[in-house]
């Protein structure tokens, strides 16, 4: 919902800035002002959604890298017990 009013408010005030200083019809400067917030507000929304996947595919490294350093750990250890341990 907060979205939305921030939307409507940055609409609005685009709005009236092509109005007031460039002496834009009312449609066409309320329609201009919707298009330009709406694409910034995609744009944000876009750059976000990368972090939160870059993020997403870094997290699934480390635990990745975890499972691999577990796996050499208990390698050496059933090695060491077999007495094949490399020097």
């Amino acid at each position: 919902m907060l979205h939305l009013i921030v939307l409507m408010f940055t609409s609005y005030i685009i709005a009236k800035i092509l109005i007031l200083k460039w002496d834009w019809s009312s449609m066409s400067a309320y329609g201009f002002g919707v298009t330009i917030s709406t694409q910034i507000s995609n744009a944000m929304h876009t750059i976000n959604n990368d972090k939160s996947n870059a993020m997403a595919i870094d997290q699934k490294r480390e635990e990745k890298r975890e499972r691999v350093e577990k796996r050499r750990e208990r390698r050496n250890e059933q090695s060491k017990a077999s007495g094949r341990c490399k020097k």
